[in-house]
């Protein structure tokens, strides 16, 4: 598997108090729930306002810096990684999330915005900035095919997954595997694009809440796209997913909600 891209970059504020905390071998970890809107364009051209909500992590000194100055409200910009965590239930089944690790953070004040609160208080509460930041850049190789589907409005909805491998060689860690949905134009856009496709992927990350078919509630982190580009590669790999093996679609995120 080629090089990926794995960018991600929040501006947001606090909607709690921050939570630090320290490993048994004494490395901090920094809990941080960020909110902001987005404010992007439909299909026609209406400019609509997209609340976001997202949990990110911040390790070792860079989150003892900052943990002194942070407190609801505090408007912060966050630039770090995606990173997939793979664990066991209970009941031994596999399960995994997709989170938000930091590597730079940096306070910031509130900048101009027109006449307008730079926040607005929702129903919980919270402050949410206007105007924020939620953008996720990736390159990767697709897992599967890409899955089309023509949702009740009549609207075409695009399903893939991309496995992104930040480093390469014998040491390289196991890809991660982020779930993507594209809508309408882009999803057709996207019609017979097939499984090790090579792809670069800018979007805002989405939390999804669901029931499954045992009644369970469960979450899961996905990337909604807002741009989608094939990547050409000189010499391309004709077994650009061998290291994900043929198992790799149980290896995407296995809290990924169905359509």
């Amino acid at each position: 598997m080629a090089l990926g891209l794995n960018h991600a970059l929040l501006i947001g504020t606090l909607v709690r108090e921050p939570d630090l905390r320290y490993t048994p071998s004494g490395l901090a970890v920094l809990r941080l729930d960020l909110a902001g809107d987005d404010h992007l364009h439909d299909e026609a051209g209406t400019v609509r306002t997209r609340p976001w909500y997202q949990r990110a992590t911040v390790f070792g000194s860079q989150a003892e810096r900052v943990v002194d100055v942070l407190h609801v409200g505090t408007p912060l910009w966050l630039e770090g990684h995606l990173e997939q965590r793979r664990w066991e239930d209970g009941d031994g089944r596999a399960r995994s999330s997709l989170e938000v690790v930091g590597r730079r953070v940096e306070v910031l004040e509130y900048g101009v915005r027109g006449d307008d609160d730079p926040v607005a208080i929702d129903a919980r509460d919270q402050p949410r900035l206007r105007d924020a930041g939620n953008r996720t850049r990736l390159i990767g190789n697709l897992v599967r095919d890409v899955e089309l589907r023509r949702i009740d409005e009549g609207a075409t909805l695009a399903r893939f997954s991309l496995a992104v491998q930040e480093r390469t060689g014998e040491d390289a860690p196991a890809p991660h595997f982020v779930e993507i949905r594209a809508w309408r134009e882009r999803a057709r856009a996207l019609d017979g694009w097939e499984r090790g496709t090579p792809v670069y992927v800018e979007g805002r990350l989405v939390n999804d809440a669901w029931t499954d078919a045992e009644g369970e509630r469960r979450r899961a982190t996905r990337v909604e796209a807002l741009r989608i580009e094939r990547v050409r590669r000189p010499l391309p790999d004709t077994r650009a997913l061998a290291d994900v093996g043929p198992d790799a679609d149980e290896a995407s995120p296995a809290a990924a909600p169905p359509f």
